[in-house]
């Protein structure tokens, strides 16, 4: 189901992306458009502080600790929120070009997960 999703709602993102023209977003003719547009970019705006500030607190877990399990949970955290922080920004912008680096990251937070919890069973197998 989702393989049929994905390139629908891609080719409805570069639609969107080629009858958007810069400036012509607060020019809309419609008032309730250009109204639902500015709560939309608030809202994100909200959402992309909300991301930081939650970066900033997983960080400081990360550096704190006290276990190696805080820091890699912390780790892994970081990763997806950075993910949420991309995607926010896509939206923010109109664009779908970050949409590769959301896969990577998205993949690498993934894989770095797994080597934590092989390397945190190896050393705890050690002791």
């Amino acid at each position: 189901m989702t393989q049929s999703i994905v390139p629908m709602l891609i080719a409805a993102g570069d639609q969107a992306v080629h009858k958007v023209s810069p400036g012509s977003i607060r020019d809309s003719a419609n008032p309730v458009e250009s109204f639902m547009r500015d709560g939309i970019v608030v809202i994100v705006d909200i959402g992309v502080i909300a991301v930081a500030l939650a970066i900033v607190f997983c960080l400081l877990r990360m550096l704190k600790g006290p276990t190696l399990v805080d820091r890699s949970i912390a780790a892994d955290t970081i990763a997806m929120q950075v993910v949420a922080l991309v995607i926010l920004l896509t939206v923010r912008l109109g664009t779908l070009q970050f949409f590769d680096a959301v896969l990577i990251v998205s993949f690498l937070g993934f894989i770095s997960t797994l080597a934590f919890a092989q390397f945190i069973g190896r050393r705890r197998s050690a002791l």
